[in-house]
């Protein structure tokens, strides 16, 4: 099931990719100033470390002892951490560093919403919001809630080990590469070059595609097919 999910995943992307790539033939490329992007790709990128752990990756610590069922409550220390207190705070970090379009992506998959066909729930929501009662019995304070059983799939580490560089541009996106290197849980080390595409939005410069890689058992199944 988990192999299939993912396999489902990985042509529905290279699919998204194909007709992406489609659309952009057809739009004059954009101008742009090189040192200009290469800073705000610097800075949206680190950014992006963290909203990744939260995203993809190990995600917030949770109380065991708290919740119900398979929800149970992000610790204090793990959202100080991250410097968030409640699902506003990290909203507004997402909206900070991804384009309107990649947000989309995010808020269309399982890590904020259910997914549900025709009345069934093929997959929980990793995290939502809810409220907890205080000392105060006239106040209530806003909590997110963790599903401690969820499959993530950011289980490797990574790390950028080149220069950032800017390849051009492809109609309003700007893209920019470097070298991540990936370590496995089972000690296995890959380098990966990676390419990021940008987007000038009305409050400036964001991320419209993943800077994090993916490096599994499926990397080379995966890698056969857009040979």
């Amino acid at each position: 099931m988990k192999a299939d999910r993912i396999i489902i995943f990985l042509l529905t992307l290279l699919l998204s990719l194909s007709l992406f790539s489609c659309t952009e033939s057809t739009v004059k490329n954009r101008e742009y100033d090189e040192q200009e992007v290469l800073l705000e790709a610097r800075e949206l990128i680190e950014k992006s470390i963290s909203l990744n752990e939260i995203l993809y990756g190990d995600g917030l610590s949770y109380d065991e002892e708290s919740g119900i069922g398979i929800y149970k409550e992000a610790t204090e220390e793990s959202l100080s951490k991250y410097g968030i207190a409640d699902m506003k705070d990290l909203t507004e970090k997402i909206e900070a560093v991804f384009s309107d379009s990649y947000i989309k992506t995010i808020n269309s998959s399982d890590i904020f919403n259910p997914i549900v066909d025709e009345g069934v729930t093929l997959s929980y929501a990793r995290y939502f919001e809810d409220e907890k009662e205080t000392d105060d019995p006239q106040l209530k304070k806003s909590i997110i809630l963790v599903n401690s059983k969820y499959e993530y799939t950011l289980k490797n580490k990574y790390e950028y080990i080149g220069e950032l560089s800017v390849k051009g541009s492809e109609g309003e996106y700007v893209i920019v590469s470097s070298v991540v290197r990936a370590t496995r849980a089972d000690g296995a080390v890959r380098d990966f070059v990676i390419e990021i595409k940008l987007i000038e939005e009305t409050y400036g410069w964001r991320l419209s595609t993943p800077t994090y890689v993916v490096y599994n058992e499926y990397t080379d199944i995966y890698e056969d097919m857009i040979k």
